[in-house]
Formats: C-alpha cells, structure tokens, sequence
C-alpha cells in the first residue's frame, strides 16, 4: 500500500541517484539538455548498469544507493533540487535560499559523514 513516506523516499533517492548521474555524465545541463529534447537513452543506460543491473541483489535501499551513488540515502542532493526548482520558479534571491537551507544541508552532510 502507497502512502506519503514512501513516496518520499523515493522522491529523495530518486534525486540521489540523478545527482550522481548528472555526475558522471558530464553535469547537469547535459542531461537536462538531453531530457529537454525527450532523449533519455544516456540516463537510462546509467540507471541499467547502476541500478537495474543490480535486481534485488542488494539487501535494502541502502546497499543500492551505496553501490550506484556511493552513499546510503541522504536528503542532501533532494534538498538541493528542491531549492534550485522553487528557487528560480519563486525568483527567490540564492543567496537567502542557501542561508535558510544551510542547518538542514550541514546536518544532512555530517549524518552521511557519520554512517
């Protein structure tokens, strides 16, 4: 059964995944340029050999997105996404943005840092 916390969950693990993508596929812009043309074949062969490949292989979320990101799950790249989107859709100055989400980002950081 769907509820709220679980499509949270992978709301944030979705952008950990996509982060680490954007990473390796040579930034952001390219692979928002590429799904802005409807071209998903880059992303898509990412997430084949750094997630699909992998089944049910690993034994939690966790285990996963250590293996596909390097990291277990973390709010900080859904953070980012979720200030970069409403930031510029609300024309909010960057600078505030960062202030107001800089105690979330640092507790998030030193969370990944201690696991």
């Amino acid at each position: 059964m769907g509820y709220f916390p679980t499509y949270t969950l992978g709301a944030v693990a979705a952008a950990q995944l996509y982060e680490k993508a954007e990473a390796e596929l040579g930034g952001g812009v390219a692979v928002a340029a590429d799904i802005k043309k409807g071209d998903f074949s880059r992303i898509k062969a990412w997430l084949n050999t750094n997630v699909h490949a992998r089944g049910a292989k690993d034994e939690s979320l966790d285990a996963l997105l250590v293996a596909a990101t390097g990291s277990p799950l973390t709010a900080v790249p859904f953070l980012r996404g979720v200030a970069k989107k409403y930031g510029a859709l609300y024309a909010l100055d960057p600078a505030a943005v960062d202030a107001a989400l800089a105690p979330a980002l640092a507790r998030a950081e030193a969370a990944v840092a201690a696991a």
